[in-house]
């Protein structure tokens, strides 16, 4: 069962960037299905990413 991430499984954008990379390589061995899954977990992991920008953007602005 897939269900939708509430936060990025990475400790930080670096680790997600190197994730990214290898899902692309593992894409590019999976053929036409592999880089239907490897674009969505990339937006997944763009909505995420600004998800994350934006809490802690609240959270600084919250404390100032």
């Amino acid at each position: 069962m897939l269900r939708v991430a509430v936060r990025l499984p990475w400790p930080d954008v670096m680790t997600a960037m190197a994730e990214e990379r290898h899902a692309y390589w593992l894409a590019s061995q999976a053929g036409e299905q592999g880089a239907k899954l490897v674009a969505a977990i990339m937006d997944e992991t763009e909505r995420l990413l600004i998800a994350q920008e934006q809490e802690q953007q609240e959270t600084q602005q919250a404390a100032e």
